[in-house]
């Protein structure tokens, strides 16, 4: 569906309050706890056919074991993809862009609504997640005129600290992907210093 500017700030906005606090244990924890024996706060078990990209110093994710990943501890970027190399978008192509910046959730929130809102991209669907045992917000943009017309974003505030920020960009609006997306996004974790 489709949101108009106005309409779509006004329904994240009770959303940027809970993403600009600092972080604070969510109720994933103690659902954890009652499923199985892992301490609240263990990152879970590696997926079979994963494994853990570390950017160090930065943060860690799993991705499938055959993605290719590339990083910048400089710049607190890196760059997760299916496929290896540069090359034009290929339908089953998915490309997963992370950074960290020292921006406030709700600052880097605010300018990344102001641009979807600029562009007039179409947000289907969002929802405040846990990510980590952290309250996250995640969009989903779709009919993108870009290279990739679907886009799954989410921000993880880390308080004054700074801002995570994942987008992957895929072709395929299938269920296995979005979920694939979305379980990749999940395993994200800060590596504070």
């Amino acid at each position: 569906m489709r949101f108009i500017p106005w309409l779509l700030t006004g329904l994240l906005a009770g959303v940027l309050i809970t993403v600009s606090s600092p972080p604070s244990l969510v109720p994933a924890a103690h659902a954890q706890a009652e499923t199985d024996d892992r301490p609240a706060g263990t990152p879970p078990p590696l997926p079979d056919g994963f494994k853990t990209y570390t950017l160090p110093g930065t943060f860690s994710i799993q991705v499938p074991e055959t993605w290719f990943a590339s990083g910048s501890e400089a710049e607190r970027y890196a760059v997760i993809t299916n496929f290896e190399g540069d090359r034009e978008p290929q339908p089953e192509d998915i490309k997963t862009e992370i950074w960290f910046t020292e921006e406030t959730a709700d600052t880097a929130v605010n300018r990344s609504i102001q641009d979807i809102i600029n562009n007039g991209y179409a947000v289907n669907s969002y929802r405040q997640v846990d990510v980590n045992e952290l309250r996250a917000l995640r969009l989903w943009l779709v009919d993108l005129p870009l290279d990739y017309p679907n886009q799954l974003i989410t921000y993880i505030g880390y308080g004054s600290y700074g801002t995570a920020i994942l987008i992957t960009h895929y072709n395929q609006e299938d269920e296995a992907t979005t979920a694939l997306v979305a379980q990749i996004h999940d395993s994200f974790g800060l590596l504070f210093q």
